[in-house]
């Protein structure tokens, strides 16, 4: 069983068909069964939700591919609707997005709490098979607003993710002039690519 943990990445968004993600065609190359846990739009929070679930549903019995989205999303449950909901730069809110970002965002407080989430889904992963990726560099950002306590984290959580190439896979993408849609997602050409540059680590684990 190969599981998928993450965002619009990795659920496939403004793809033909959300089995053309490059998770999806490793399974497929590889023969496995393929479970899709991951949501457009959502925040890091959310993701490590995603893992939790799938590592009580599936224990050591799958590979885990998780890609960890933008460190100043932020999720949270409705009072109203008791829903999981995401505040994201990009939505456009008359009331609740602009006055969480005027008033309580900060990069420090994006980098601690998503380094955080991280860690914990390093930990609870710790007997399992896995490969994480993730779109954020800010995330190791060390010139601003990086205490010492956030260094530590960094170096905790950075030998266990990877890159493409020393880039994320948007960043990866568009250096290899693959198709994107108006909404910054990598088209089928950028996910085949990926599933061949990955597709041997996968099947190593």
């Amino acid at each position: 069983m190969i599981v998928s943990c993450g965002d619009s990445f990795f659920y496939g968004s403004d793809l033909q068909d959300t089995r053309n993600t490059w998770p999806s065609l490793i399974a497929q190359t590889l023969g496995h069964d393929y479970q899709c846990f991951a949501r457009a739009g959502v925040g890091n929070l959310q993701i490590l939700k995603q893992v939790l679930e799938a590592q009580q549903q599936f224990g050591n019995s799958a590979v885990y591919l998780i890609n960890w989205t933008w460190i100043d999303r932020f999720d949270y449950i409705s009072t109203q609707d008791e829903q999981w909901h995401t505040v994201r730069p990009s939505l456009d809110d008359a009331t609740r997005d602009p006055a969480y970002y005027r008033l309580f965002h900060s990069e420090q407080a994006d980098k601690f709490t998503n380094l955080v989430y991280i860690s914990q889904a390093i930990q609870a992963l710790q007997d399992h098979r896995y490969l994480m990726t993730y779109m954020d560099p800010l995330m190791f950002d060390q010139r601003w607003h990086a205490p010492d306590y956030i260094k530590t984290l960094q170096d905790k959580v950075r030998p266990h993710l990877n890159s493409f190439d020393g880039q994320t896979f948007l960043e990866w993408s568009r250096s290899n002039g693959y198709p994107e849609s108006k909404h910054w997602h990598p088209l089928e050409t950028a996910h085949q690519a990926a599933a061949t540059h990955w597709s041997e680590k996968v099947e190593s684990l």
